[in-house]
């Protein structure tokens, strides 16, 4: 009786039934035979329970923090997308901004060599101005010998009308020529005296002109200067912006592969949270397949009589 009790209490999952009874002989052998294997069935089930019960909490915990994990790792590629995007649109601007800087350091170099041509177009404008200047003055003289002869000249005719009077009737012929040369010797003085007067007002705006000239010479070479400058600083521009461009495409690299690396790292994590899940099911259904078996109270510390595990958990952390 006392051994069917105790199988049927097996049978039931109850463990804590045993032989009470006083026997002596081969019956006292079954009787420890039989209370001995349920105290170790009890012993085995019991650390069994603690193990399950344990199990559950560590899944369950690393459930959690597999949860948190996946959150945070897919707001982390969320940001890194967003800022694979950002990079993505500087390094844009910074490639636009170095193609105007070339494109401003063209335009540069052509506005010197135009300054250049200009200073040389002035200079060239100097000498001819001064050549001018210098025929001018030629003129001038020439002129001066033509207003010369003509005083000359029209002494002559003075003198030669002086003589046709005293020569009377024979001179009449002779004194026409005189007064018709002596008119000719005073146009061709009024005329020299004329150029001699536009030569002069030429000479003075000639003199006017060469000074702008020269100003203009002067302007123009500060133009080439500071478009020399300009070209410099725009040249030293467009090689730190070169520079500036290949860091940000290295940057912008990293950040892409990062950004891959998140990705895939997200898709793990997902991978490892769906294991965890279903594992912490089955930890469950192990739970309850262990909770059939009735052993009394689970022993403090654990199966084995304390904690094993860390306090210090990783996915135990708060945040």
């Amino acid at each position: 009786a006392d051994i069917g009790r105790v199988l049927g209490g097996l049978a039931k999952g109850n463990l804590n039934e045993k032989v009470t009874g006083d026997y002596a002989g081969s019956f006292d052998e079954l009787k420890r035979n039989a209370n001995e294997t349920v105290d170790r069935l009890r012993d085995v089930m019991t650390r069994i329970r603690d193990t399950v019960m344990s199990l559950k909490d560590n899944v369950e915990q690393i459930a959690n923090g597999n949860s948190q994990l996946r959150s945070r790792t897919a707001e982390q590629a969320r940001g890194m997308e967003s800022t694979a995007a950002s990079m993505e649109e500087i390094t844009g601007t910074v490639r636009h901004n170095g193609q105007n800087v070339e494109q401003a350091r063209e335009l540069a170099r052509r506005a010197k060599a135009q300054a250049q041509d200009g200073g040389e177009a002035v200079r060239n404008t100097t000498r001819a101005m001064a050549a001018i200047s210098s025929a001018s003055a030629r003129i001038a003289d020439i002129t001066s010998v033509i207003d010369e002869i003509a005083f000359q000249t029209n002494l002559l005719a003075l003198n030669a009308s002086v003589e046709a009077a005293h020569a009377g009737e024979q001179g009449k012929g002779f004194a026409v020529v005189a007064n018709e040369v002596r008119d000719l010797a005073q146009r061709s003085s009024q005329a020299a005296r004329e150029i001699n007067e536009l030569i002069n007002d030429t000479a003075s705006k000639v003199r006017e002109g060469s000074e702008l000239v020269d100003i203009s010479g002067r302007h123009l070479d500060q133009i080439v200067d500071l478009v020399t400058e300009v070209s410099r600083h725009i040249d030293e521009i467009a090689v730190a912006g070169n520079e500036q461009l290949i860091g940000i495409e290295q940057v912008n690299q990293e950040v892409v592969r990062f950004e891959r690396i998140v990705q895939k790292n997200a898709g793990m994590v997902q991978e490892t949270s769906n294991v965890s899940d279903a594992l912490r099911e089955e930890s469950e259904t192990l739970a309850r397949l262990v909770g059939y078996f009735q052993v009394g109270p689970a022993a403090p510390g654990g199966p084995l009589g304390k904690e094993r595990r860390s306090k210090n958990r990783p996915w135990a952390r708060a945040g």
